[in-house]
């Protein structure tokens, strides 16, 4: 599992006599699931048979939709990550067990209308709470339920811990960061295209890549940075720690991260902002009205090097609005993190099961 989720478990594990998991435990090896719980402190149910892979999911969604109604009764309160379709399985058991549950929304539920599917609206209806990644997420949401908040980031920075963001003057767009999974979703490959198109054009940039993934994403990875000739200008640095993260983020003076999977809002994004990072993203449903295009960061369109490689020359050939992107982002998570009420994910959940 994420090392944020595992850190979540750990934390709400000490307030309750039993936590147990229900999810699909994927055997390939990924570098980016580095967290761990002591397996004496929960119980696990594996809900898959097969690999969760494309040929083994309709087995594994049914053997879960056959196992769930037999787990949840076991427990008092059941908190469910959403969407997804084990999710989607687990709140339509909950709902007609009638077992009390709250939702983390982490992710884009809409259709490709932009519309609220009529099995969701019924599932947010029964919710208890909703705890969801992003104000955008938490207007959407706040027809369907009356408790519904922005979640405290799972992350493990805050802004009053990073006192000391880095000196802006001394770094440079040309020193990217990108942190996340490596999939070909989050925008990795396109990071390393860019790169390329800016080095044709006598525009000198390197990026670290801070994350892990699968060996055949690494080794993509590695394959495009060298048959594109910036086999330098890439340096992995694998999954590291939160304390080597910020000093990454210290050290760097724009953060890339073109992804164009249905993200909530990303935590690194949050991150970034701490440090005073300029960033470039494409737009999603999460960041909606918190990032703002010229402002505390530059979209560019997704699946598309050329146009984030545009924004990245532009980071280059205008210093004012670098270091403009940079001093807003900042400012705007402190002022997020001040309206909060709770400390953490954790505090808030613990509140919200009351």
């Amino acid at each position: 599992m994420e090392s944020a989720e595992a850190d979540l478990l750990t934390q709400i594990g000490k307030e309750f006599t039993s936590v147990s998991v229900a999810a699909f435990v994927a055997p390939p090896k990924n570098s980016s699931l580095s967290g761990s719980v002591n397996s004496g402190d929960l119980q696990l149910h594996t809900l898959n048979v097969l690999e969760h892979n494309s040929r083994g999911k309709l087995i594994n969604y049914l053997n879960a939709a056959f196992r769930l109604p037999m787990v949840l009764p076991r427990h008092d309160f059941v908190y469910i990550f959403c969407p997804g379709y084990c999710g989607l399985i687990a709140s339509f058991w909950c709902r007609i067990l009638r077992k009390p549950f709250g939702l983390y929304v982490r992710g884009t539920w809409l259709d490709r209308r932009a519309q609220t599917p009529a099995w969701w609206r019924w599932i947010f209806r029964g919710a208890r709470f909703m705890i969801v990644t992003g104000e955008a997420f938490r207007r959407r949401l706040e027809t369907c339920g009356n408790n519904v908040m922005n979640e405290v980031p799972l992350t493990a920075l805050k802004p009053s811990q990073v006192k000391d963001p880095g000196n802006r003057d001394s770094r440079s767009p040309s020193q990217l960061l990108f942190a996340g999974r490596l999939n070909e979703s989050k925008g990795i490959l396109d990071v390393v295209r860019a790169i390329a198109l800016l080095k044709q054009k006598g525009y000198q940039v390197n990026v670290k890549v801070a994350g892990g993934g699968t060996s055949s994403e690494i080794e993509a990875l590695q394959t495009l940075a060298r048959e594109l000739g910036v086999e330098q200008d890439v340096v992995l640095l694998g999954h590291i720690a939160p304390e080597r993260l910020a000093e990454a983020y210290k050290d760097s003076g724009a953060f890339v991260f073109p992804s164009y999977y249905a993200e909530g809002f990303p935590r690194v994004l949050y991150e970034a902002m701490m440090y005073s990072s300029a960033i470039v993203t494409c737009q999603m449903p999460g960041t909606e009205g918190f990032l703002v295009d010229n402002k505390n960061c530059l979209y560019c369109k997704p699946a598309d090097p050329e146009s984030l490689a545009s924004c990245l020359r532009r980071l280059l050939e205008e210093p004012e609005l670098y270091k403009e992107l940079g001093k807003n982002a900042r400012a705007d998570v402190v002022r997020l993190y001040e309206s909060f009420q709770d400390e953490s994910h954790a505090h808030q959940l613990l509140r919200s099961v009351g």
